[in-house]
């Protein structure tokens, strides 16, 4: 796992997110620039039921209530990331 999201190695070696497999073996390729969204901020739930496509970066930070980035990153949030991974865990525990 890296960053809380799981890693898969396919047959041939190479290595892919688990959430950007489940959408495509369901819906195809990702369009170019586009992003899996976890709805429920969970980034080790990937039921398909949980992963949206978002078109653009801003309309991630869009669905992430404009969290996702951290200081010192390009985004509209100046938290710091021990504050929204702090809440992320929360919502994670709050959810077992």
């Amino acid at each position: 796992m890296k960053n809380g999201y799981i890693r898969l190695t396919m047959p041939d070696g190479s290595r892919v997110y688990e959430h950007r497999q489940v959408w495509e073996d369901a819906h195809g390729p990702i369009p170019d620039g586009a992003h899996i969204h976890h709805i429920d901020g969970d980034p080790t739930n990937n039921g398909l039921d949980n992963l949206a496509v978002v078109a653009t970066d801003a309309e991630h930070d869009q669905a992430h209530g404009g969290s996702r980035r951290w200081k010192g990153s390009t985004g509209l949030s100046t938290r710091p990331k021990s504050v929204y991974m702090r809440e992320w865990r929360a919502r994670k525990a709050a959810t077992v």
